[in-house]
């Protein structure tokens, strides 16, 4: 299952980068990440572990840094309550503004309870946290 969102960022990726590589701005960006900090290893090298607690839904895990090219590409690699997940965000030059996408591949033998419903509701958490890191690198670029 995939859940995905994308939008535009009138700043560079660059400079987006700089807010989403801070864990302080991933928990006032959009309320879906009320903790985020690293337990293991360099902040951003593959492998290293960051503790995620999400807002909405509630939960807690590790997830592994797969792969991290500032300032294209991040995806990180976890597990919770049976799920397997896979986060990718992408920035992509559009001219003087970012194409930011972003997806979330569940896979495992509980993905099954997840319906539509939990589905759209993850579409939406993740238009808020990247509205919202988006809204502060742009604010922040002018």
């Amino acid at each position: 299952m995939k859940i995905e969102y994308n939008t535009i960022a009138a700043c560079t990726p660059e400079r987006l980068w700089q807010v989403l590589s801070h864990l302080e701005n991933w928990a006032t960006a959009g309320g879906m990440v009320a903790q985020a900090k690293w337990v293991e290893g360099e902040p951003w090298q593959p492998g290293s572990i960051l503790f995620l607690e999400l807002a909405q839904p509630a939960f807690k895990f590790k997830s592994k840094v797969a792969e991290c090219k500032p300032p294209d590409k991040l995806v990180l690699k976890g597990n919770a309550m049976g799920i397997s997940i896979e986060h990718c965000v992408e920035l992509a030059p559009k001219g003087t503004a970012t194409e930011i996408r972003t997806w979330m591949e569940l896979s495992g033998p509980a993905v099954f309870l997840i319906n539509e419903s939990m589905k759209q509701q993850g579409t939406e958490m993740f238009a808020r946290w990247f509205n919202g890191m988006k809204k502060q690198a742009e604010s922040d670029s002018h």
